[in-house]
C-alpha cells in the first residue's frame, strides 16, 4: 500500500516538477522580446489542467504530455517563430536533465539502495526542488527581479539556439541511458561494476558541464548587450567629444568676422584630400580633429590685429606668427587623439623651408601638416576677406600650381589640383 501510494506520489510530483522547472526556465531564461507576455498565464492554465486530466486517463505518460504542452505553450506565447518555439523544449529538457538525473541517479549507484529507499530519496529530491523553486517564485522577489531585468538585455544568435538545442537532445539521450539500471540477467558481476564506474563518472562530468552551461545560458549571452551599451557609449562619448572640437572651432573663427567656418572648411578640405591619399579609419578622423583645431593659437591673438582691415606691420604680422607655438601648447595635452597638435604648429611651414615657426623642409614636415597647409591655402584663396573679394577658381588653380614644390608639398597639392578640376561648377568652397 505504501509503496503504491510512493509510486504515484512520485509521478504526481515528477509532473509538478517537470512543469514547474519548464515554467520557471521559460519565464527566466528564454522568454524571449518576441513572447506575448499577457497570453502566457491562460496557457500555462490549460496546459495544467489538461495534464492533470491526462494523467488519470494515461498514468504515468502524462509527463510525455506534460513535455508536450509545455513546449505548446511556449510556441503559442510567441507572436514570431513558433515553430522554432516549440523546438525550445529539447534545450530546457536537456540541461535539466544533465542536472537532475546524476543527483537521483548517482546515490542508487554509489550506494545498495532497495528499491524502497531509492523511491524515498526520489521523492526528498524532487521536494527539496520544489520547495526551492516556490520560495524563489515566492519570496525571491529581488531574484526575480533581477533575472527580469537581466532577460531584457540577452540576445541569442541563431548559430547558439541550434548549438543549445543540438546540446539538449544529446543530454536527454544522456539521461535516458543513465537511468537504465544494467540487466539483472547479466552474470558477470565485474561488467556490472565497470558499467556502474563509467555511468558515476560520467554523470558527475555531465553535472558539472550543465550547471557551468546553465550559467553561461543565463549570464553569457548578455554579452552582446553589453558590448551594444559599450559601442553607443564610445559612439556618445565620440559624437560628444566631436561636438566640442567644433564648437572650440566655432569660437576660434568667431574672432574673425570675414573667415567665420574657416576651421570647418579647411578640415573638410584636408578630409576630401587625406581620402584620395589613402587616408581611412581612425586616422583620418584625427587628421580632421587636428584640421578643425589648426588656428586654436590664435586664442592668444588679440582680436584688432586679427580683424585689422589694412596691411599688418612687421611687428603684428611677428605677433600673428606666434599662434603655431600657442596652438601646439595647448593641444600637446591632449593625449587621446594622437598628432592633434600637429596641425596647429606646422600648417605654416613651406616645403622649401622659408615658413614658419621651425622653418622645416620636404618631408621633414608631416603629411599631416602638409595637407592642412594646402587646405588652409585653398581656403584662404577662394574666402572672402576685409580687403578683398573670392578669388577666381583659375587665379586659385594658378595659385596653387605655382607653389607646387616651393609652398607645397608637390603630391598634397596636385591632389588639390585634381580636386579643383573636378569642381567644374565651383562649389566645393561654398
Amino acid at each position: 500500500m505504501i509503496k503504491e501510494i510512493c509510486n504515484h506520489l512520485e509521478t504526481i510530483i515528477e509532473l509538478i516538477l517537470v512543469f514547474g522547472y519548464i515554467y520557471i526556465i521559460k519565464k527566466y531564461l528564454f522568454l524571449e522580446p518576441d513572447m506575448d507576455k499577457s497570453k502566457q498565464s491562460k496557457y500555462n492554465i490549460i496546459c495544467i489542467l489538461v495534464i492533470i486530466g491526462t494523467y488519470f486517463v494515461l498514468g504515468e505518460n502524462a509527463i510525455l504530455v506534460t513535455l508536450v504542452l509545455s513546449a505548446l505553450s511556449i510556441s503559442l506565447g510567441r507572436k514570431n517563430k513558433r515553430v522554432s518555439g516549440f523546438f525550445l523544449i529539447f534545450p530546457m529538457m536537456g540541461y535539466t536533465n544533465g542536472f537532475m538525473v546524476p543527483i537521483v541517479v548517482l546515490p542508487s549507484l554509489l550506494f545498495e539502495f532497495t528499491q524502497f529507499q531509492e523511491k524515498i530519496y526520489s521523492l526528498a529530491i524532487y521536494a527539496v526542488i520544489i520547495l526551492g523553486l516556490l520560495l524563489f517564485y515566492f519570496k525571491g522577489k529581488n531574484w526575480r527581479r533581477r533575472f527580469e531585468k537581466e532577460r531584457e538585455k540577452r540576445f541569442m544568435h541563431k548559430w547558439e539556439r541550434v548549438f543549445l538545442c543540438i546540446v539538449g537532445l544529446l543530454l536527454i539521450a544522456y539521461s535516458y541511458t543513465m537511468s537504465t539500471v544494467p540487466s539483472k540477467e547479466i552474470a558477470d558481476t565485474q561488467i556490472i561494476a565497470h558499467m556502474k564506474v563509467d555511468k558515476i563518472i560520467t554523470g558527475i562530468v555531465v553535472f558539472v558541464i550543465t550547471l557551468t552551461v546553465i550559467m553561461l545560458i543565463a549570464q553569457g549571452n548578455k554579452r552582446h548587450y553589453y558590448y551594444e551599451q559599450s559601442r553607443l557609449r564610445s559612439e556618445k562619448i565620440e559624437k560628444m567629444s566631436k561636438q566640442m572640437v567644433l564648437a572650440l572651432a566655432n569660437t576660434i573663427d568667431a574672432k574673425d568676422s570675414y573667415t567665420n567656418g574657416h576651421s570647418t572648411r579647411v578640415a573638410k578640405y584636408s578630409v576630401m584630400i587625406a581620402k584620395q591619399l589613402g587616408y581611412d579609419g581612425e586616422k583620418l578622423e584625427q587628421l580632421e580633429y587636428a584640421a578643425m583645431l589648426h588656428d586654436i593659437g590664435k586664442i592668444g591673438v588679440p582680436r584688432e590685429i586679427i580683424n585689422k582691415p589694412s596691411r599688418l606691420t612687421d611687428e603684428e604680422y611677428e605677433i600673428i606668427k606666434t599662434h603655431p607655438g600657442i596652438g601646439a601648447s595647448i593641444l600637446k595635452e591632449i593625449s587621446e587623439i594622437p598628432d592633434i597638435a600637429i596641425g596647429a604648429r606646422w600648417h605654416h611651414e613651406r616645403y622649401d623651408g622659408k615658413g614658419y615657426p621651425d622653418k622645416l623642409t620636404g618631408d621633414s614636415i608631416p603629411q599631416l601638416a602638409r595637407i592642412i597647409g594646402v587646405a588652409d591655402a585653398y581656403d584662404a584663396m577662394t574666402s572672402k576677406r576685409s580687403y578683398r573679394d573670392v578669388l577666381a577658381q583659375d587665379i586659385v588653380r594658378s595659385e596653387i600650381k605655382k607653389g607646387k614644390g616651393t609652398q607645397f608639398d608637390p603630391v598634397v597639392a596636385e591632389v588639390m589640383l585634381e580636386l579643383i578640376d573636378e569642381d567644374k561648377n565651383y562649389v566645393m568652397h561654398e
